[in-house]
């Protein structure tokens, strides 16, 4: 089974779910006919709640890999639920980067 992370950079940085590979939406909806044809039959896609990755799921479906499956609850979930969740450097960093764009969006 192969565990994809569709977050990110950062989010990915910050906890993600160990031996998970890193695939960002993004570049996976700009190449899904490319990973379709190389990942394994049993995947899971994971994001933060289940939205994007539920995404990935239906653009990977709609290019042949059908038995993609999505981790209800996303990183989240798994790691209340007690799962081996590695946290990065970014686990601090990224509520002071949020303030820092927030308070430069008022500013101007």
């Amino acid at each position: 089974m192969m565990i994809i992370d569709v977050r990110d950079g950062a989010e990915f940085e910050t906890r993600h779910i160990r031996g998970s590979h890193h695939v960002p939406l993004h570049p996976l909806k700009e190449l899904t006919e490319e990973f379709a044809a190389q990942m394994a039959s049993r995947v899971v896609l994971v994001c933060q709640s289940g939205r994007r990755a539920e995404e990935a799921r239906k653009n990977l479906d709609a290019a042949g890999l059908t038995g993609a499956r999505v981790l209800t609850g996303g990183v989240a979930s798994y790691a209340a639920a007690g799962g081996d969740i590695v946290t990065g450097r970014f686990a601090i960093l990224v509520p002071c980067i949020a303030v820092y764009v927030a308070v430069r969006a008022l500013v101007g």
